[in-house]
């Protein structure tokens, strides 16, 4: 079976148009795999660095293998990084900490 478009046309900028040639079986609809992972944890709840690093680490090497430049795993990881702003009390006792230790007054 072959699939020509535009019928009768040379296929456009791209040449050959849609192409299934018989015995060839078309590609399976994408799975959201890591990343969708990721997605389906941040949905979730679940705020443990470590999980998302461990993650982070799979899709680099994921797309590396698959011969994608890896910086692109690195900003889909930036896009999905989950952020807040800290609560007062929570920076606070930051400041309290930070100030004992360095000597200076807060």
């Amino acid at each position: 079976m072959r699939w020509n478009w535009p019928p009768g046309g040379s296929g456009g900028c791209c040449g050959g148009g849609l192409d299934r040639r018989e015995g060839q079986q078309a590609h399976p609809p994408p799975r959201p795999g890591i990343f969708g992972l990721i997605v389906a944890l941040r949905r979730a709840g679940i705020r443990y660095g470590i999980v998302y690093a461990m993650l982070g680490i799979a899709a680099w090497a994921a797309v590396f293998k698959s011969g994608v430049d890896p910086v692109v795993a690195g900003l889909l990881m930036g896009l999905l990084t989950y952020a807040s702003p800290a609560a007062r009390t929570d920076l606070e006792r930051a400041n309290d900490l930070f100030g004992a230790q360095s000597g200076s007054p807060a």
